[in-house]
C-alpha cells in the first residue's frame, strides 16, 4: 500500500494562513495572447469593519507544493496576474485537439475533472449515456497554457456493456483494455502518491441510459496506461450517479463518497496491463485492491446515500461538502446551509455549518469549490465573473469578490454544474476552470483578503 512519509506530509499540509496583501500593480502586458482585467472588489458583509486605512499585511509565503512537484515556469504570464483578475487564455479551445471524426462531449455531458499537482495540469475525462462514446483524456498544461490529448478514444469501443453485452461487449472494459466511456460527475481525483487519475462508477455509454459502472480504474500518467482494480461492491460504495472523490494526502488514499465515505487500498506493483484486461472484458482480470468504509453518511440528509449537487473538497486536514439546493433546513439567511465539515480524525464525523453572508454557492448544484491554503479559505465559482470565498476560521461568513472587468468566464452551461473543473493550482497560486470544449480556459487569482 502506498503511504507518504511524515516529511512529505509535513511539507504539504503545513497550514499557511497568512493573509494576502493588497497590491497596486497595473494589469500585466500580455499582448494579444491573453485578455486580462482588474479592479476586483470584495462585497462587504453585515458587520464587516472598515479597515481601509489599516496597514497592509505582509505578503504570504509561496503556497505549499506537493512532494515531487515539478517547478513552475519562472517566465509564465500567470506570475504577472494581479490579485482579483481573470485571465482568458486565447486559442484554448479543447475541441481543437479532438481526434478527427469525434465530437467530444467530455465536458458538457455531466463530466468533471481533476488537477495533476505534479505537472500543473487540469485533467478532464468523460462521456457516457447517449452523449459520447469516446474515453480519451485531455490535460490543460498551466506551464504551456495549452491543451494536450493524452490518449486516443478506444476504437472499437463498447456500448451498453454494463447491461446486456450488445456490440459484442460485456463488463466494464473496451477491447483495447481501457475503461468504457461514462459520465464522471465529481468522481475524478488525482492521486499524487501514485501519480495517477482515479475514476470509478458513473453513467456508462448506452443509448438506453442508466447509472452505475463497476471497476476501480487508475490511469498512470508516467506509464501512459489504464489499470483496472478489483471493485467489491459488497464491502465498498454502491454504484450510481453523482458520486464524489477526493485525494487525501495525509492517508495517501482516494476517498470515495456515495453511501458513506470509503478509502481504497491497492497493490501499486501489480503487473497486469491493458492487454490482460482486454482478454477478459468482464473485469474478472483485475489487480488486487479492497475498499474500507471509513465513515457513514450524514444522518440529517433526506436520503443518506444521495450526494447529488454537492462538491467534496480536501482542506488542510479535514474535508468539506458544499452545495446542493435541497439537502438541509434553511439557515438564518433563508438558504439551506449546505456546508458540511467532515473530520477524518474523528471517524469522518459530519458537522453541518450554518454559514451566512454571500453564500450563493451553498444553493448551487455541483459548484466549483477548491481550497486556498495561503488564506485558509474555500473558494467557489458558479459561473460568471464573481468568486466567493469562505474563511475556515469558524466565522461562517461568505464573501463575494465582485468583478466588472472586460474579461470573465461565461455562465455555466455544462450539464449538472462545474463538478471538478474548477481547481486550485498551488504552483502559480491561481484557479483554473473550463466550461465547454468550444470556449477558452480561464484563470483567476484571489484578491487580497483579511485572513
Amino acid at each position: 500500500m502506498h503511504r507518504p512519509t511524515l516529511l512529505m506530509i509535513a511539507l504539504w499540509l503545513l497550514p499557511l494562513v497568512a493573509c494576502q496583501s493588497a497590491t497596486d500593480a497595473p494589469s500585466p502586458e500580455l499582448g494579444d495572447d491573453a485578455a486580462v482585467a482588474s479592479d476586483a472588489a470584495v462585497t462587504p458583509t453585515d458587520g464587516a469593519s472598515d479597515e481601509a486605512d489599516a496597514e497592509p499585511a505582509p505578503p504570504p509565503p509561496p503556497p505549499p507544493l506537493p512532494p515531487d512537484a515539478e517547478p513552475p515556469r519562472e517566465d509564465s504570464p500567470l506570475n504577472e496576474l494581479a490579485p482579483g483578475q481573470w485571465l482568458e487564455v486565447a486559442e484554448s479551445h479543447l475541441e481543437a485537439h479532438a481526434p478527427d471524426g469525434w465530437t467530444g462531449q467530455v465536458i458538457r455531458a455531466w463530466n468533471g475533472g481533476a488537477y495533476d499537482t505534479r505537472r500543473h495540469r487540469l485533467v478532464v475525462f468523460g462521456g457516457g449515456h447517449n452523449n459520447y462514446s469516446g474515453n480519451e483524456i485531455y490535460a490543460f498544461d498551466l506551464d504551456e497554457l495549452a491543451w494536450e490529448r493524452l490518449t486516443d478514444p478506444a476504437d472499437p469501443y463498447c456500448r451498453a456493456s454494463w447491461r446486456d453485452g450488445t456490440d459484442g461487449c460485456v463488463g466494464v472494459v473496451n477491447p483495447d483494455g481501457t475503461p468504457i466511456s461514462r459520465h464522471t460527475y465529481g468522481g475524478l481525483a488525482y492521486d499524487h502518491g501514485l501519480d495517477a487519475l482515479y475514476a470509478r462508477d458513473g453513467a456508462p455509454d448506452s443509448a438506453r441510459g442508466g447509472c452505475g459502472t463497476r471497476g476501480v480504474w487508475f490511469y498512470y500518467f508516467a506509464r501512459g496506461e489504464w489499470v483496472l482494480y478489483e471493485d467489491d461492491t459488497d464491502s465498498g460504495p454502491v454504484t450510481g450517479c453523482e458520486h464524489k472523490a477526493v485525494y487525501d494526502p495525509a492517508s495517501g488514499q482516494v476517498i470515495h463518497r456515495s453511501n458513506g465515505y470509503f478509502a481504497y487500498e491497492l497493490d501499486p506493483d501489480c503487473a497486469l496491463t491493458g492487454a490482460d484486461f482486454g482478454s477478459d472484458p468482464t473485469g474478472a482480470v483485475a489487480c488486487p485492491g479492497r475498499w474500507q468504509r471509513v465513515g457513514d453518511s450524514p444522518s440529517n440528509l433526506r436520503r443518506g446515500y444521495d450526494v447529488s449537487g454537492r462538491t467534496l473538497v480536501h482542506a488542510g486536514d479535514v474535508l468539506y461538502e458544499v452545495g446542493g439546493n435541497d439537502r438541509a433546513e434553511p439557515n438564518s439567511n433563508g438558504v439551506g446551509n449546505n456546508v458540511w465539515r467532515i473530520d477524518p480524525a474523528d471517524g469522518y464525523a459530519v458537522t453541518p455549518l450554518d454559514t451566512v453572508g454571500e453564500n450563493a454557492c451553498t444553493g448551487a448544484s455541483n459548484p466549483g469549490v477548491a481550497y486556498h491554503a495561503p488564506t485558509h479559505r474555500l473558494v467557489c465559482w458558479i459561473g460568471g465573473a464573481d468568486i466567493y470565498s469562505l474563511p475556515l476560521d469558524g466565522s461562517g461568513v461568505w464573501e463575494r469578490h465582485g468583478y466588472d472587468g472586460p474579461v470573465s468566464p461565461p455562465e455555466v452551461t455544462a450539464s449538472g454544474g462545474v463538478y471538478g473543473r474548477f481547481r486550485y493550482a498551488p504552483a502559480y497560486d491561481v484557479f483554473v476552470t473550463v466550461n465547454a470544449i468550444d470556449e477558452n480556459v480561464f484563470v483567476y487569482r484571489l484578491p487580497a483578503t483579511e485572513g
